[in-house]
């Protein structure tokens, strides 16, 4: 019988474990380059991790890799974050994206250019994730529930990264990843398979 079944299985998109030598950002271990999408912060490998090096303006500075995926999890270690550190999703330029500010407790959307206040959060490092579908938003840490949202602000937008305001050294970022999850899976018998290929 041909039919499905759920279970699921991960298909990753981006990821980043950051284990290269010091210097420049460069490229996510799947190949996509890293953007810095304005110069008032730099972002540099640092002992196996991402973090802010050069800050030269109080502007926030998203750092993203498109992941051609809208809907998916985006997956991201927090390390010592402080006031600036943010979690940047559903991101199409400087001027538009959301921004979740892990050591400030806050949910914004960036719109135009101007931030919106969305709802607060609870503050804190760890494993940060946002968990996109549609028009929803569920922002987690540690598997934690910290936001609900309903908002279709950028929901086809397929930018993924981090955020600094912030003067380096201090904070940094670690193991992030863009994944999706199929839910069902089509199954054909091998019986099936072997009639129809051969």
């Amino acid at each position: 019988m041909v039919g499905f079944v759920s279970g699921g299985f991960n298909r990753v998109h981006a990821a980043d474990s950051f284990n290269r030598a010091n210097g420049a950002i460069g490229t996510a271990d799947t190949g996509q380059s890293w953007a810095t999408l304005n110069s008032s912060s730099t972002f540099n490998i640092s002992s196996n991790q991402a973090a802010p090096t050069t800050v030269t303006g109080t502007l926030h500075t998203p750092c993203v890799v498109d992941a051609g995926v809208s809907d998916c999890v985006v997956s991201c270690d927090f390390v010592s974050p402080t006031s600036g550190i943010g979690f940047v999703f559903r991101c199409v330029d400087d001027s538009n994206y959301w921004l979740a500010l892990i050591f400030d407790g806050a949910l914004y959307k960036k719109v135009a250019g101007s931030f919106t206040f969305v709802q607060a959060i609870t503050a804190g490092s760890g494993t940060w994730t946002a968990e996109l579908a549609g028009s929803s938003i569920v922002l987690k840490n540690a598997g934690v529930s910290q936001a609900t949202v309903t908002d279709g602000f950028n929901s086809t937008a397929t930018r993924y990264g981090f955020s600094s305001v912030n003067t380096a050294p201090g904070p940094a970022y670690d193991n992030f990843s863009v994944s999706t999850t199929a839910a069902n899976r089509l199954v054909i018998p091998q019986a099936v398979r072997r009639s129809y290929y051969y």
